[in-house]
């Protein structure tokens, strides 16, 4: 099928977008004949000046750090129930959540505030061990909150990625 002809059968379909106060945690809820409308909230933890640590250092350094830095944020990310997808783009380890209510909000701000002590804390183990350290946190792209729209893409579901797609507006 031509990449033409695939973009106007995506076009030409029925959508049914469902309102829904989750977003499911399976992926087998998205067809690619509907949508979700849902609360979600959204973590970045970006590292600063990513660029020059990456140039700096030595790689082998350099991946041993960012291995431990992103197995431990992602750790971190998990084991809220809410997450819907975590992923790493760039210098940047992020989650989407399920986020209907108060109280969802907050638990996305006790892992902000979880991974600020991780921060302190891996400093420190850098610094002793003689590793080059970096500043990272959310200060920049930090949180956000908002109504949005979610469906499956044909185009990620034939991979190895996860099919939820989260359409922030």
């Amino acid at each position: 099928m031509a990449i033409q002809d695939f973009m106007l059968n995506i076009l030409d379909s029925k959508t049914k977008i469902e309102e829904s106060e989750d977003i499911p945690k399976s992926d087998e809820e998205f067809t690619y004949e509907n949508g979700i409308k849902a609360w979600v909230g959204a973590l970045f933890v970006d590292i600063r000046d990513s660029s020059e640590y990456f140039t700096e250092n030595k790689p082998d350094t350099v991946a041993r750090v960012i291995r431990a830095f992103c197995s431990e944020i992602i750790t971190i990310l998990s084991a809220n129930d809410n997450y819907r997808q975590i992923g790493i783009r760039g210098d940047c380890v992020y989650a989407i959540y399920s986020c209907p209510t108060l109280a969802h909000i907050k638990s996305i701000m006790s892992d902000a505030a979880y991974i600020n002590t991780f921060r302190k804390m891996f400093t420190k183990i850098l610094t002793k061990k003689g590793f080059p350290t970096f500043s990272f946190g959310t200060r920049r792209s930090g949180i956000s909150h908002e109504e949005s729209f979610s469906a499956s893409d044909p185009i990620l579901s034939e991979g190895h990625l996860s099919p939820f797609s989260c359409l922030l507006p």
